[in-house]
């Protein structure tokens, strides 16, 4: 049912109770004056009762009220309840013989015989219940109220007809007294205004309805009514004064009745045809516009495609140049100058590729994917993206998983580090000290569904109030300014907020000037059962061992007296390398965790001064970003029991404690979070030339970022076209294919590649996130030679490459 924002108040029961008010005012001010025309209108006609006339002001008073809040509500059912009583207490004369005498409390000594009559007492008793139902809110109280307002209405008509024709059994009751005309007017003003008050429920929303049904019903009734009601009276009054016979007077009276009925009929039918033919121009033009409209979109569509490639196929080859030539033998400004072409061609294809994506959404052309992820994993993934950028400012990456949730949830993993990405990023662009921190809660709802609650809360600039709601507006940032400074299109958060929306969550954002911001969103995720959480027990070993962390960082302090205490261990926690040296004068430690960047004292300082208290008896682990990992010597020895590097991952804090108490004594350095040293031996023993061939921005970087460790310097292509022109440009010699991709997928570019003539063919590898077997054969038919499934860790991707090992002539195409 569509109703117009108008409904219910096409007809205002206001104006209704307004006159209902002065009527009785009138007639009231009639019995205290004693002026006629105001008690019984025609010197011929009934009075009406001054406590009629009375109840009749309540009723108009309630009728004001009753939508009103809670104390006009109360006002309502109190009235209604007086006037029941009072309709009861006078019925009950005419039930058992019994009279209370209630109509005549008012001006008894001049009512010369005036009572109130039983159908009068018998429609205030519908109109009182008729309130009562009204004032609740309930569908079911609109019905029953419209139900006995009708029923008033009529007996009313009646009244009003009884005068008109003369037929006293209308509106008298037996041998009581009669019902006044401007009585069972007052009524028909009353049920008309209980009909309005909740006109769009009911038997009502028939009529206000904003259709034809609705139109058409307004245009008849009144007639349908009127009509009759006049007929009759002329043909009563014809017959009275011997205009007519009978006979005659009966006939006119239904020709009349059929030539009004047939004209209105008429004129009803023209304008139905006037609406239904607009309504078929209205469905034409939509019809051509939507033609338009698509052709329009697809126009749109072919236009991006075509500007897509046209951009990125020139970039990939300079990409492509600016990669080997970094292999050929560059000094110092050459190989500086490489480096500056390449990263302004990456970030070129940033911006295009957040466009494209963002066009997509538009389109509806984005789906989703559903495959388990660990949301652990999706936030240290995002960190290692970020990391860099983090490093260059000194901010920390922190993030908190709330306890007791699902290690594994099913959705689109891609997507949600996407968003991550985004809007950690933007964190890391507009803050200049301090962290970036992700925190994930959860509340579980339905059976195996969560309601995940992810923030990520930076200590940067702020945003202003009044830019808040441009935020997650396409090709809009929260200041001009703020574009020629930090960079950005605008496009990140439209695209996180458009994809949150696809997976039915929401984002918001609260931020303070000059205090950070803090945006947060959730997504319904449902658990993923069949996977088993990593599980990081508190063992033996560890149970009870004291552990002095120190870090300026009130944040990671928090976050690493947690890891401790779910280890078992017994953390205290300082702030400063000098507190820190204090509390190991005064208590022994089996082992201390130290921040390397801190002020007035840094990790080194504050690790040789805790050496000289401890006598070099005490093993320290070191939290250093990248590029300040070397491990300093101390009277001959390592000064570190292990160096652990920024962002953190519960893997590696988990391994390295492991390792250092079991050991009991320091070790050399052990890079446990990345085991970067080991995998860069990959690039010594299989030198490769690598080509990524993946549409979405956050794998290629991912790619990137694991080949990069293993010593590789990879290229892009972003779908299966851009491939098959890379490879025609120089020699790769293994392919990792990423299988659904824009304008030419996985399957057909390896078609594609098998059927060229190289001169070694290269190895070709399927990325997907379909592990059905039905589409491994597709892989193998189409050429390819083996298949890594999505998410993939970096030793899937390791063993792979080894597998296929095949000396200097190998290459991959990713």
């Amino acid at each position: 049912m569509i109703v117009g924002k108008k409904q219910g108040q096409w007809l205002r029961w206001q104006y209704f109770a307004f006159a209902i008010i002065i009527i009785g005012i009138l007639a009231t001010i009639g019995w205290v004056f004693n002026i006629m025309i105001l008690k019984r209108i025609l010197p011929q006609l009934v009075q009406m009762s001054p406590v009629t006339a009375l109840l009749f002001i309540l009723a108009g008073i309630a009728l004001l009220n009753i939508k009103s809040k809670t104390p006009g509500r109360l006002l309502v059912v109190s009235i209604a309840f007086i006037i029941c009583t009072v309709a009861l207490l006078k019925l009950s004369i005419f039930f058992n013989g019994w009279d209370s005498h209630i109509d005549t409390i008012l001006f008894k000594n001049s009512l010369e015989g005036n009572r109130m009559a039983p159908n009068t007492a018998f429609n205030f008793l519908l109109c009182g219940l008729c309130l009562i139902f009204l004032s609740r809110k309930s569908a079911l109280g609109a019905v029953i109220g419209q139900l006995l307002s009708l029923i008033s209405f009529l007996i009313s008509i009646l009244a009003i007809l009884g005068y008109i024709y003369s037929i006293n059994s209308l509106y008298v009751v037996r041998e009581f007294f009669p019902m006044a005309i401007h009585t069972a007017f007052c009524f028909l003003l009353l049920c008309i205004g209980i009909f309005m008050v909740r006109a769009n429920e009911g038997f009502m929303q028939v009529i206000t309805i904003r259709r034809l049904g609705g139109s058409l019903s307004r245009r008849i009734l009144p007639v349908a009514i009127l009509l009759p009601i006049v007929l009759g009276w002329l043909r009563f009054e014809a017959a009275i004064h011997g205009y007519l016979s009978e006979d005659l007077s009966v006939s006119l009276v239904i020709i009349i009745f059929i030539l009004a009925y047939s004209v209105g009929i008429w004129f009803y039918a023209r304008s139905l045809n006037k609406v239904e033919a607009n309504w078929l121009d209205a469905k034409k033009s939509l019809v051509e516009s939507k033609v338009i409209a698509e052709k329009a979109k697809l126009a749109q569509e072919q236009f991006l495609a075509n500007m897509s490639h046209e951009i990125r196929t020139p970039m990939n080859g300079v990409i492509g140049m600016t990669s080997l030539l970094n292999t050929t033998a560059l000094n110092s400004d050459q190989k500086a100058f490489v480096d500056v072409i390449r990263t302004s061609g990456d970030s070129l294809l940033t911006i295009i590729n957040d466009i494209l994506d963002f066009s997509k959404i538009q389109a509806g052309k984005l789906e989703l994917e559903e495959q388990p992820f660990s949301i652990r994993q999706v936030i240290e993934e995002t960190f290692d993206l970020l990391s860099s950028e983090a490093n260059k400012k000194h901010l920390d990456l922190l993030y908190s998983i709330e306890n007791g949730i699902p290690e594994y949830f099913t959705g689109d993993m891609t997507r949600i580090r996407q968003i991550l990405v985004n809007l950690a990023s933007n964190g890391i662009k507009f803050t200049n000290e301090g962290e970036i921190f992700i925190s994930v809660t959860a509340k579980k709802s339905d059976a195996g569904w969560y309601d995940l609650n992810i923030k990520i809360k930076d200590t940067g600039i702020g945003i202003p109030e009044d830019k808040l709601e441009r935020l997650f507006k396409a090709f809009s940032q929260a200041d001009v300014s703020t574009t020629r400074k930090y960079g950005g299109t605008g496009l990140g958060l439209a695209i996180s907020a458009k994809l949150i929306s696809m997976m039915g969550g929401a984002i918001g954002v609260e931020s303070k000037e000059g205090t950070g911001s803090e945006f947060y969103f959730n997504l319904p995720a449902k658990a993923a059962l069949d996977y088993t959480p990593e599980s990081y027990i508190a063992i033996d070993s560890l149970q009870g061992k004291s552990v002095l962390i120190i870090d300026d960082n009130s944040t990671n302090l928090f976050l690493l007296n947690r890891y401790c205490e779910e280890l078992g261990m017994v953390p205290k926690c300082c702030d400063s390398g000098a507190e820190g040296i204090e509390l190991c004068r005064s208590n022994t430690y089996d082992l201390a965790i130290t921040d390397m960047m801190m002020p007035e004292m840094d990790g080194v300082q504050t690790a040789i001064a805790i050496r000289e208290i401890a006598k070099n008896e005490m093993p320290i682990i070191l939290m250093s970003s990248a590029g300040n990992t070397e491990n300093q010597i101390y009277n001959g020895k390592k000064l570190f029991a292990s160096v652990l590097l920024k962002p953190l991952k519960l893997r590696s804090f988990f391994d390295a404690i492991t390792s250092v108490i079991n050991q009991g004594r320091p070790v050399s350095i052990a890079r446990h979070m990345d085991a970067k040293d080991t995998f860069m031996d990959l690039a010594m023993d299989v030198p490769l030339r690598i080509l990524v061939a993946e549409d979405n921005i956050i794998n290629q970087k991912i790619a990137l970022k694991i080949l990069e460790r293993f010593g590789y310097e990879a290229d892009i292509a972003a779908n299966g076209l851009e491939a098959i022109e890379s490879i025609q440009r120089q020699k790769y010699d293994m392919i990792l294919m990423d299988m659904i991709m824009p304008e030419m997928d996985g399957l057909d570019a390896t078609k594609s590649i098998r059927s060229m003539a190289l001169e070694v063919q290269p190895v070709i590898i399927a990325l997907t996130a379909n592990a059905m077997e039905k589409e491994r054969d597709k892989c193998f038919e189409a050429g390819m030679d083996d298949y890594l499934s999505k998410p993939f860790t970096v030793n899937d991707l390791k063993e792979i490459i080894y597998k296929w090992k095949r000396g200097k002539e190998l290459s991959i195409v990713i």
